[in-house]
């Protein structure tokens, strides 16, 4: 595994996440359950980027090892850690900066 594969596997994880956490919510908003958004979106992050390296080692024929799997757990929280520094934390500390009294 190159850094130039992990890094495109990270972005296409990032891609795939949003659509998929808002579809969660979605879900979850039909269905009137109570849910804390933070925790949803680290689950969901970690589960999703998790599952996208091993789908890459499945599709290249790739054996998994303990090393494998250590890069499986890496890319979950990568992907956990992006995000949870989404588009909405991104807005408010620019808005913050911005906002701020001098």
């Amino acid at each position: 595994m190159t850094l130039e594969n992990f890094i495109s596997i990270l972005v296409l994880s990032a891609a795939i996440t949003s659509l998929g956490i808002e579809i969660i919510k979605d879900l979850l908003d039909r269905f009137h359950a109570a849910y804390n958004s933070s925790v949803l979106a680290a689950v969901a992050s970690f589960i999703i980027g998790s599952l996208e390296m091993i789908a890459y080692y499945i599709m290249n024929h790739l054996e998994i090892t303990a090393i494998t799997l250590l890069y499986c757990v890496c890319m979950g929280i990568a992907n956990m850690v992006s995000a949870a520094v989404g588009y909405d934390k991104v807005r408010e500390l620019i808005t913050a900066f911005l906002t701020k009294n001098r």
